[in-house]
């Protein structure tokens, strides 16, 4: 079995991976979308994806689990001190960066940015790309803070863009600012 610290690291690398495809995939999407329809773009996603599912399947590394005497139960989890806490702090930040994600093509329609949805989602997405490098670099040290500034600037790009989105300029400043956070 692999060392702890190389299994750390292999889970940083995977959700580093599924950050990445968030942040430039969907821009990607959203332009192949526009630019050649919305068909085109699923049919290449789907592409892609048998090209990785082949990838794993002949090339993918294959790592033991984690041995049983380890494991423990979902209750015992929950009963650890702050578990809890994180997991519901999760669940709302990630539930509301969820709905005002799933609304940014109708918003910039609303604003008068419909044709600029790729370009904002890519400045999103490039501003996240700053972002897992500089929290990568610092949460073993400043977790606590990193995540207070993450949901403060959640807060405030919000509000922005509730209130503030007449301007194409803030817009694509609260969408950095959201990608950083």
């Amino acid at each position: 079995m692999e060392p702890a610290h190389l299994q750390g690291k292999a889970v940083a690398i995977a959700m580093t991976g599924v950050s990445l495809a968030l942040s430039l995939g969907v821009p990607a999407g959203t332009f192949l979308g526009g630019a050649l329809g919305w068909q085109v773009a699923f049919s290449a996603m789907t592409v892609l994806a048998v090209v990785v599912i082949v990838w794993i399947a002949v090339g993918g590394p294959d790592f033991p689990g984690q041995q049983r005497d380890r494991r423990i139960t979902i209750p015992e989890a929950l009963r650890i001190p702050g578990v809890v806490a994180v997991l519901v702090v999760t669940l709302v930040y990630v539930l509301a960066h969820t709905v005002l994600y799933a609304y940014v093509t109708t918003f910039l329609a609303r604003v008068g940015m419909a044709d600029s949805t790729d370009v904002v989602l890519l400045v999103f997405g490039i501003a996240s790309m700053v972002s897992i490098w500089l929290v990568g670099a610092y949460i073993d040290r400043w977790l606590r803070p990193l995540t207070i500034v993450s949901v403060a600037l959640f807060a405030v790009v919000a509000s922005v863009l509730a209130s503030l989105s007449d301007s194409p300029v803030l817009v694509y400043i609260a969408m950095a600012f959201w990608g950083l956070g």
